[in-house]
């Protein structure tokens, strides 16, 4: 179900209070406890195509970000495409409850400088609100058991493991509101590839058919390196921030 409206003054204020906070994700993580923050090195093949800034801190951003509850985790991140670029391709702020699963989002999804995704998870449904110069769109969407939300220009969204349990999961675009399914597997440590070096880490598979993400973790949980072969992409932590 979708529908649109046209903002409201006390819309617009309260949309105001999360410019700064999508816009630089990670000034703000910064004030937090910070569990993690990296840079990741996209590449296409053997070029590089991007770059990603990431924090991760545990408990949730509050709504003014302006302070962080007790429980859960945040994961803040920007991207670059191409890797020169001065100002964010694209950014989010996710907040994760406890047990990895996704709480909200806000996000900018198409580099306007401005919050203008925003997605709330409730027990039952995942309402998307989209905002646009004509008005603001939103959508709602069934909850399934376990969801990860995905968006294809901000690979760092997998900052946080996402949860220690394999099986079925949901992958949930907020661009679009599709959704479909996949396993999330894990396969142990094994040695890969990073930075002309091998190394031990743990790695997942997420995906279904020949789609699969490559997603690896070092024993701390700090991610490391994600592949897509099908797509020919690779990203990879940068040794030194």
């Amino acid at each position: 179900m979708t529908f649109t409206r046209p903002w409201c003054a006390l819309r617009a204020i309260a949309l105001a209070v999360l410019v700064g906070l999508s816009a630089q994700p990670q000034s703000v993580a910064s004030q937090g406890r910070l569990m993690d923050t990296a840079i990741l090195l996209v590449s296409h093949g053997s070029t590089v195509i991007g770059r990603e800034e990431f924090t991760l801190h545990r408990g949730q951003l509050s709504e003014s970000g302006t302070g962080f509850s007790s429980n859960g985790y945040t994961v803040s991140a920007t991207a670059y495409y191409p890797p020169s670029r001065s100002y964010a391709s694209a950014t989010s702020v996710i907040g994760f409850r406890s047990d990895s699963q996704p709480a909200s989002a806000r996000m900018d999804l198409d580099g306007s400088g401005q919050p203008n995704t925003f997605v709330d998870f409730t027990a039952r449904r995942i309402t998307v609100r989209n905002r646009t110069s004509a008005g603001e769109s939103a959508g709602q969407y069934p909850h399934p058991d376990r969801v990860l939300l995905i968006d294809d220009s901000i690979l760092s969204l997998f900052a946080l493991l996402p949860g220690s349990e394999p099986g079925s999961v949901t992958l949930f675009y907020p661009r679009n509101g599709r959704s479909s399914r996949a396993a999330l597997e894990f396969h142990g440590i094994e040695r890969t590839t990073v930075e002309a070096d091998e190394r031990q880490l743990k790695h997942f598979t997420l995906g279904a058919g020949d789609h699969l993400r490559h997603l690896w973790y070092d024993s701390r949980g700090q991610l490391i390196k994600i592949e897509i072969p099908s797509d020919d992409l690779i990203a990879v932590r940068r040794s030194h921030n």
